[in-house]
């Protein structure tokens, strides 16, 4: 049963349902299937209606996800200033919020390690290693000499400690997203950072229509989410001028 992680609540009503029997995913391919998204009536959370068996996530995120997958399919943003990465875009974003007393980072999630590579290059005194759930994105990754290691990580899975974990378009990826974050919490030593990035719904986004897309939540539930869990939010931004 489909619970909401603010409320604790399984009251929801169905919130989209496709009409057609094919779905989209967040890699922009087209897979047959049902999509069926509900909203909580309390809290007004949208999820899948569905759950991923770890079965299923293993075969989507290991085999099947393409997006970081090909080494050279980077998205680029056109600004006024001239064309800048995606990464660049993140790291540029991320980059104020790696004090210089942290020794240690881990991303989750770091695909070919685009981001992760900047910041090896720009904070040689940490001790980076990242883990991502994609066979053919780690090899890529380790090609450049990245420390990144095949791994999906489950609710109970147990974690290196590090002052920082970072985590970039995953968590609406995460089926127990709340042991999934209280795990990374016990992982961090004291003082330790968690740098968070995940669409939000403040104004409808697209992303609703991700089948593989589990949570979407506006600003103000993602921060009561992470309230909840013991989590004080030091920073946050809604209205970046390039990656909105």
């Amino acid at each position: 049963m489909r619970t909401c992680p603010i409320t604790g609540s399984n009251n929801f009503e169905l919130f989209y349902q496709s009409l057609d029997e094919c779905v989209m995913t967040s890699d922009q391919r087209i897979l047959p299937g049902r999509l069926n998204k509900v909203i909580f009536k309390d809290s007004g959370v949208v999820a899948n209606l569905e759950r991923f068996s770890e079965e299923k996530l293993s075969q989507i995120y290991q085999n099947d996800y393409v997006l970081n997958t090909s080494g050279n399919d980077e998205h680029i943003f056109y600004t006024n200033q001239g064309p800048i990465s995606r990464s660049q875009v993140y790291f540029n974003w991320v980059k104020p919020f790696i004090k210089g007393d942290f020794t240690s980072l881990i991303e989750i999630g770091a695909g070919e390690g685009r981001v992760l590579q900047k910041v090896v290059d720009t904070f040689p005194q940490l001790d980076v290693i990242g883990f991502d759930g994609s066979t053919k994105a780690v090899e890529l990754a380790q090609k450049k000499g990245l420390k990144i290691t095949q791994k999906l990580i489950f609710e109970n899975e147990i974690l290196p400690k590090s002052d920082v974990y970072m985590l970039l378009g995953v968590l609406e990826h995460i089926e127990d997203i709340e042991s999934f974050i209280k795990n990374i919490v016990t992982s961090l030593n004291t003082n330790g950072r968690l740098i968070l990035s995940i669409p939000i719904q403040d104004h409808l986004a697209y992303d609703i229509f991700f089948a593989d897309h589990i949570w979407h939540f506006t600003s103000k539930q993602f921060e009561a989410f992470l309230n909840r869990l013991g989590l004080k939010v030091i920073h946050k931004d809604t209205e970046n001028p390039i990656n909105h």
